[in-house]
């Protein structure tokens, strides 16, 4: 692969009804019977299996209850421990990542991303038939759609918008009008389109600040001391408070990350 398609669309998949041959050089999947995953050589995949059961992750996962754990075990752990498609939720509740992950557990074929939702997914139904991809640009181009200027306009006239090029779009919005946003904590069903929130799974429970602040504390610093497992880590120190409680939780860390 040159250079040119290296990094054209970079780490950024499609899933559809059928594989996409035109993108030469990635990888391919098939995740059931009729949906298939084409993915760039660099995205990072990770799939399991389990009593005909399968996750396929796109991207990275994070336990902060095994820092050392890689992608392989965790969806190994996840997977042994859910006879539901609900049960994944649960596990899944404590992870940080970056990751899209498909759910086919049982009859259940599903899919969600990380609780920040940064690893992006889009989506297209039409005709009994799911487009998904990190851009909605990719559908677009495979299903000929085109943007829809009502929606470019009413967005361009926005003040907000009117000294930047950069837009970001509310909630499910897209500038095309047959494509929408998956907004974190939910689910999309791959079977009819539709979309499920599955966040939040209990009914708030009260706790002490000092209980909140350990139990916070546990999760951020294992989950950069699972993170300074796999990568090189880079932190940007400003005087805000989000930089000073990240450089406290890399204590345990703080020579192997450059600051």
């Amino acid at each position: 692969m040159n250079n040119e398609n290296k990094f054209l669309f970079r780490r950024q998949y499609i899933i559809s009804n059928k594989s996409i041959d035109k993108l030469k050089n990635w990888k391919k999947i098939k995740l059931s019977n009729d949906l298939f995953l084409t993915s760039h050589p660099d995205l990072e995949i990770t799939k399991v299996n389990h009593k005909n059961n399968d996750l396929v992750l796109l991207g990275y996962i994070l336990d902060p209850n095994s820092p050392n754990a890689n992608n392989q075990k965790i969806l190994e752990d996840i997977i042994r421990n859910v006879t539901h498609a609900d049960d994944v939720f649960d596990q899944l509740y404590i992870m940080g990542g970056r990751y899209v992950l498909f759910v086919k557990i049982n009859d259940a074929l599903r899919l969600l991303n990380d609780a920040n939702g940064f690893r992006q997914i889009f989506y297209y139904y039409n005709e009994h038939k799911v487009w998904v991809a990190s851009q909605p640009s990719i559908i677009a181009e495979q299903c000929n759609l085109q943007i829809d200027n009502l929606i470019y306009n009413d967005l361009s006239r926005l003040t907000l918008f009117k000294n930047t090029n950069e837009y970001w779009f509310p909630i499910t919005l897209t500038l095309y009008k047959e494509i929408f946003h998956l907004i974190p904590n939910h689910y999309l069903d791959l079977k009819n389109g539709k979309v499920h929130r599955f966040w939040p799974l209990k009914q708030r429970k009260k706790i002490s600040i000092n209980e909140c602040i350990e139990n916070c504390s546990f999760i951020l610093k294992n989950l950069l001391v699972a993170a300074s497992n796999r990568f090189n880590l880079a932190l940007a120190i400003t005087s805000g408070l989000d930089s000073r409680v990240i450089l406290a939780a890399c204590k345990d860390i703080k020579k192997k990350v450059y600051y």
